[in-house]
């Protein structure tokens, strides 16, 4: 918040404007970063980290490390982290879509 800096300190200090980085370039960037490290991540596991991440290159990387390091021998499954991460699996929201699309409330619960 710089505006709410006053001016004699503003005019004797650098201001850096940190943007957040594109979700498609940081996915590209976590792909890139766990090929080199030789590291198991299941498809639809890199939106996911992005998601959690909310664009900082730093706390995506941080979300990706607490993945890795709870990872099994097959790497980060897709389960794996949607249950690590609190998110809810996209097939269990289609099907109470479904449900609610048939009129079938019990089904939905």
């Amino acid at each position: 918040e710089p505006e709410k800096v006053i001016g004699t300190i503003r005019s004797r200090t650098h201001h850096y404007p940190f943007r957040l980085v594109p979700p498609g370039t940081l996915r590209s960037y976590l792909a890139d970063v766990c090929g080199r490290e030789n590291s198991a991540v299941a498809d639809g596991v890199l939106p996911l980290v992005v998601r959690a991440g909310a664009g900082s290159v730093r706390d995506s990387m941080s979300v990706m490390d607490q993945l890795l390091a709870g990872a099994g021998d097959d790497g980060v499954t897709y389960a794996m982290a949607t249950s690590l991460l609190g998110y809810t699996d996209g097939s269990l929201l289609d099907s109470i879509i479904d449900a609610f699309a048939a009129g079938d409330g019990a089904a939905a619960f």
